[in-house]
């Protein structure tokens, strides 16, 4: 499935885990969370650093459709998700998992 897909790339470099920073920062408050400003993570490039913006539903669905539009020069290689629909789904799984609403199984991906 696209969406199961797209969040395993995900965390080959994020984790959703408090304070579990990898190749990327944790995930797992990034939503009200200024842009390039997770505690513990010092790798961000200039362009998060400087965004001077906060995570919300529309901002993540405009990096996860094309990373360097929407900041250019962020260090994220993905090259984005064309579909709406899975940019969508993948942004509500997200918000999901790091908020701990009900469990959410990824196979059961409907796209």
């Amino acid at each position: 499935t696209q969406v199961r897909n797209h969040l395993e790339a995900c965390m080959q470099c994020h984790s959703f885990n408090d304070g579990e920073n990898g190749a990327a920062p944790s995930l797992s408050s990034v939503f009200g969370a200024r842009v390039g400003s997770q505690e513990g993570y010092a790798a961000y490039s200039s362009a998060l650093q400087s965004a001077n913006r906060v995570w919300d539903h529309d901002l993540l669905e405009a990096y996860l459709d094309d990373p360097q539009a929407t900041f250019p020069g962020t260090a994220m290689p993905d090259p984005g998700v064309d579909d709406p629909a899975v940019r969508a789904a993948i942004v509500d799984v997200l918000d999901a998992i790091v908020n701990e609403r009900e469990s959410v199984e990824l196979g059961d991906d409907p796209l």
